[in-house]
């Protein structure tokens, strides 16, 4: 009864089929009594058994319910408690043949604390010299059944993990389920967690991996005409389609439906509702103890009709709709380029009948808003005015509107108001399609719809009518587009916490309740907000926690990145103390089809080339530089560093002029101006746009306007230095803006020198000059910077505009409120001032053997240290990964001087279940670079700290040379006030924020860009001061 699957209404029929077992639960010591000793030990397994059932039923319903952050623990659970009743039943009855049973040391088991095994992210594929055998007689029915439960646990474990974004792990457990079913003979099954596992490494970017096991399973199918064989075409059209191979992979999906709608006739022959469709007839290998395994379903919510349903459905339409439902939005997708309309129209028809999931709706979704598009462009292309909208920079809030607060008038009367509806209609689909997905799909799924979302409203603002909580919705789900995955994995962290606060474990009874609230007194308000933030998101900020804006200090910036999905454009967003937020969007080819040279534009893909290009010879020149004899070997390898240097410096700057132009302004800060410098800025401005406005109206009315104060402020603070191109582009944009909102103004009539002209006067008369300077800057100022997976690589903080400044990277917004929690609760009064005591430090030193010049640099310092202040540490030798451990939980400091990121001494899951995290700086090569891992988000040293609650993190992003790092690193200790200043002249000077410190460090590295521009900081600024009983 409770293991069945329930629709979403039939909670309350759930509720008591749970307090029904609950009961026997109760009572099980007084059935065990009766029972006598021959009963327990079945009894013992019926129990383990249910709350396997439980557990299952817990991780479904927190899927279906849309917390997919709390749906893999139960998963794991219910895996470990299938372990333990196939052990049990084992033992209870032993196979008459050498049977190899799961041992306790079995992947399934929560197993102990090893300190000497190597250190590895995930346990190491178990070498296979047995194969599992299963007991006859008396208990092999129940073993059957066991077993079966246990395939179904370990393929749901790795589902999840696959739709939670940590292909490692789903990978290790599809390979776990590929072993067992093998073992069993179950050949179905063996087929399904291939399928899994080949989808995994496709998205992952393994595509030879992926297609070696398509092979493998098209060997097992002996019918071309299952589920299976239509999932292995569906996967081989997925890897054509990244091939760039469009007409085979339209060929492979064509076909895979075939096959599909095959087996749904002859299934719809017979009985469709059972065995045909949920259990197919597996490989017979003449073994009479071994039967199949079936499989777990793959969905993570209940049947609905779909969201363009209508009202009739063929019976077929019930048979596997997710899987038609993909084939043929796949199918839709490649026939929207070729204007087939006809066909689409129809395939739209046959997936508006299909009854699916709502992670499926929302793909459903994003198809119809994908062909809308394409419709909006077609008509915008044909109106002078909106032509202009895809390649035009927009803005939340919208710069310019008229005055009159009219309707805006944009296009032609025949365009105009079509188009303003369309986009509409496409930011309402938009909105359902968030709300379907952003808690229980794919993080790639989650990235792209914020993206879509953000470009939709700017779109609908500058056309239409825009809110300040649409600019505030839309920075809300710019923000939720970014660390999908390791918002996930942070949910499952500080699960994990508060399980060993209340010790809770796999045989605790579980809570049906899907929002308990721990009452432990064990269990501290910080970690318990923790879990209330990351365990369910919303497409839309939640009411009862406080605006960022809010707990911001006065000084202080967010900044999010993003790069679009056609990687055309930026997207930022901006966040500061008690304002709104605006955001952007930067088309990166803007300045060069102002020139007309969109031949030479910096791409993306040109960009990150460069940079990997220059990274990867950077990284073997240091690798090699050991090697490196003679003179002229020397000079030609201090010739390439140099060069390499350059380049580095030359690709930063033509970043920040291609792709940022004006609107680097939004990394600067006009808030210190006074009320009257910024009303005297802002009557110069509407003075210049008033002349341009004039002249295309012919008429004084029309020159009633309207200026945003926040998108005004943000472009007064770009420097009056700035070169004309950027001075350009502020006024182009000012210029479409009024056009989109419909006030004339005419750009191409305008003399645009004489505008560069007169907005240079304006900044400089809010700024001064570059002799004499007016604008002030303070000294708490802060940027944080939120990217997204493809542009992690890229060294922000070295930007002109930025280099220099205090500036720290941070995954997403949920990281930055976990840290202002930690900073308040240890100093409540000044919660943006986290003070760190240097006094508690720890430190590991070449613990290689190899790094005998950082050793000799860095060793006596720190012996002096350790006399002075009772610092402690290990030098010239391997660590225990306790020692380590130890150093992170009870210090306030850990430096680390080696290679990497120290990963070789500590477990990256060690560094996560940390109850508290020191400051730490890793100075080795590449500490803080993050894996890419294809469609997933990508993986690193910086993450582990971040949810291991680090409140701050140095590390490099790319491979360093000792000399430099050792002495940016000296500058940093000196800067921050860890160790004396070098000169007496700057010990007067107040110590830095270790952030400042960072940020001031570089310039003093041989090569500025290729070591200075390496380190970078995670996290929030803190300060470096002596507790009182050591000054």
């Amino acid at each position: 009864m409770l293991a069945q699957k329930q629709p979403a209404s039939s909670g309350v029929h759930k509720v008591v089929a749970f307090d029904d077992v609950h009961g026997l639960y109760m009572h099980f010591d007084s059935m065990a009594s009766l029972l006598g000793v021959l009963g327990q030990p079945l009894l013992k397994i019926g129990y383990v058994k249910f709350l396997r059932q439980l557990a299952n039923e817990l991780e479904e319903g927190n899927s279906a319910y849309g917390e997919l952050n709390r749906a893999l623990l139960p998963a794991i659970q219910a895996m470990r408690l299938a372990t333990r009743a196939v052990n049990n039943i084992a033992r209870l009855a032993p196979s008459p043949k050498s049977a190899a049973s799961f041992p306790p040391q079995s992947t399934f088991m929560a197993p102990p604390t090893d300190h000497v095994t190597p250190l590895a992210d995930a346990p190491p594929l178990n070498e296979r010299k047995t194969v599992t055998t299963i007991p006859v007689g008396f208990h092999a029915g129940l073993s059957w059944q066991l077993l079966e439960l246990l395939l179904n646990a370990i393929e749901r474990v790795a589902l999840v993990h696959f739709v939670r974004g940590t292909p490692k792990s789903a990978d290790f457990f599809a390979q776990q389920a590929i072993e067992l079913a093998e073992d069993v003979g179950s050949a179905n099954t063996m087929a399904r967690a291939l399928l899994l596992r080949a989808d995994v490494r496709l998205q992952w970017g393994k595509q030879d991996e992926a297609a070696a096991d398509l092979d493998q399973v098209a060997r097992l199918l002996r019918s071309s005409s299952t589920p299976e064989a239509a999932e292995v075409l569906r996967l081989q059209g997925d890897l054509r389609l990244r091939e760039n191979m469009r007409r085979e992979a339209q060929g492979m999906y064509l076909k895979a439906h075939s096959v599909l709608e095959t087996f749904i006739a002859s299934a719809s022959d017979g009985d469709a509702g059972h065995s045909p469709v949920k259990h197919h007839t597996p490989v017979q290998n003449g073994s009479s103890t071994r039967r199949r395994v079936s499989g777990p379903s793959v969905h993570f919510a209940h049947l609905s009709p779909s969201p363009i349903a209508s009202k009739t459905s063929p019976a077929g339409d019930w048979v596997l709709p997710a899987a038609q439902a993909r084939l043929l939005r796949m199918q839709a997708h490649l026939l929207a380029p070729q204007s087939k309309n006809d066909e689409l129209a129809r395939l739209l028809r046959r997936i508006g009948r299909l009854a699916t999931h709502e992670e499926d709706k929302a793909d459903e979704l994003c198809l119809v808003v994908a062909l809308k598009l394409r419709e909006l462009l077609a008509r915008c292309s044909s109106d002078p005015v909106l032509g202009m909208l895809p390649d035009s920079v927009l803005s939340l809030p919208v710069f310019g509107l008229s005055a009159t607060g009219a309707a805006p008038k944009v296009g032609t009367p025949r365009t105009g108001p079509t188009i303003v509806n369309i986009v509409k209609d496409i930011d309402n689909l938009l909105a359902r399609a968030v709300n379907f997905s952003v808690a229980r799909t794919s993080a790639k799924k989650v990235r792209e719809l914020s993206l879509l979302s953000a470009s939709v409203r700017a779109m609908q603002a500058s056309v239409g009518k825009s809110t300040k909580r649409s600019t505030a919705t839309i920075a809300h789900l710019l923000d939720l587009g970014v660390a999908v995955s390791l918002r996930r994995e942070m949910a499952e962290a500080v699960e994990q916490r508060v399980d060993r606060a209340i010790r809770r474990d796999d045989l605790t009874w579980p809570s049906i309740d899907l929002s308990p609230a721990p009452t432990s007194e064990d269990v501290n308000e910080r970690l318990l907000m923790a879990r209330e933030r990351y365990r369910l998101e919303t497409a839309e900020p939640i009411l009862t926690e406080h605006p960022i804006s809010a707990l911001l200090a006065q000084a202080w910036s967010v900044l999010t990145l993003h790069l679009t999905p056609e990687q055309d454009a930026l997207v930022i967003s901006r966040h500061r103390h008690a304002e709104e937020p605006i955001v952007f969007k930067l088309p990166l080819d803007r300045l060069a089809r102002r020139e007309c040279e969109e031949e030479d534009a910096l791409t993306f893909e040109l960009a990150i080339a460069e940079l990997q290009e220059i990274i990867e010879r950077n990284n073997a020149g240091a690798q090699n530089a050991k090697l490196v004899d003679g003179k002229e070997q020397r000079a030609a390898w201090w010739s390439e560093r140099k060069e390499l240097d350059q380049r580095l410096c030359d690709l930063l700057q033509s970043v920040e002029d291609a792709w940022l132009g004006a609107f680097k302004s939004v990394f600067y800060d006009a808030r210190l101006n006074s009320r009257e410098a910024f009303a005297s800025f802002r009557a110069r401005i509407e003075r210049i746009l008033k002349r341009s406005i004039v002249r295309a109206a012919g008429d004084n009315r029309a020159t009633r306007f309207k200026l945003d104060d926040a998108i005004l402020e943000c472009l007064a603070a770009l420097p009056a230095t700035s070169r004309e191109e950027d001075l350009e582009d502020m006024f182009y944009y000012m210029a479409e803006s009024f056009q989109f909102s419909g006030v004339p103004l005419a750009s191409d009539e305008t003399d645009v020198d004489q505008v560069v002209v007169d907005l240079r006067e304006a900044l400089e008369e809010l700024h001064g000059t570059k002799s004499a300077p007016k604008s002030k800057t303070s000294h708490n100022e802060h940027t944080f910077l939120i990217l997204d997976k493809r542009l992690q690589a890229f060294p922000w903080e070295s930007l002109p505009c930025l280099r220099g400044r205090s500036v720290s990277r941070l995954p997403s917004l949920s990281f930055l409120r976990d840290r202002l929690d930690l900073a308040a609760e240890r100093s409540p009064t000044s919660p943006h001032d986290l003070i760190v005591d240097h006094a508690r430090t720890s430190y590991l030193i070449n613990p290689g053997g190899d790094l005998k010049n950082t050793q000799q640099t860095f060793e006596p310092w720190l012996r002096g240290q350790a006399d002075k202040h009772g610092w402690t540490g290990v030098v010239a030798r391997t660590p225990l990964e306790e020692e380590v451990k130890q150093s992170l939980t009870t210090g306030e400091l850990f430096l680390f001087f080696g290679h990497g990121g120290a990963e070789q001494y500590i477990r990256s899951q060690t560094i996560r279940q940390l109850p508290r995290c020191a400051v730490t700086m890793l100075w080795g090569c590449s500490s803080g670079m993050l894996k890419d891992q294809g469609d997933f988000d990508p993986v690193g040293t910086p993450y582990h700290y971040m949810i291991g609650g680090c409140p701050s993190l140095v590390a490099n992003l790319w491979d360093v040379t000792d000399k430099d790092i050792d002495k940016f690193a000296f500058s940093v200790f000196r800067k921050a006030g860890i160790a004396e200043p070098e000169t007496a002249s700057s010990s007067s000077s107040s110590p830095l924020s270790l952030t400042a410190a960072v940020a001031q460090s570089r310039d003093v590295c041989n090569l500025r860009y290729l070591n200075g521009a390496a380190p970078v900081v995670y996290g929030i600024p803190v300060r470096f001061a002596l507790s009182h009983s050591q000054v």
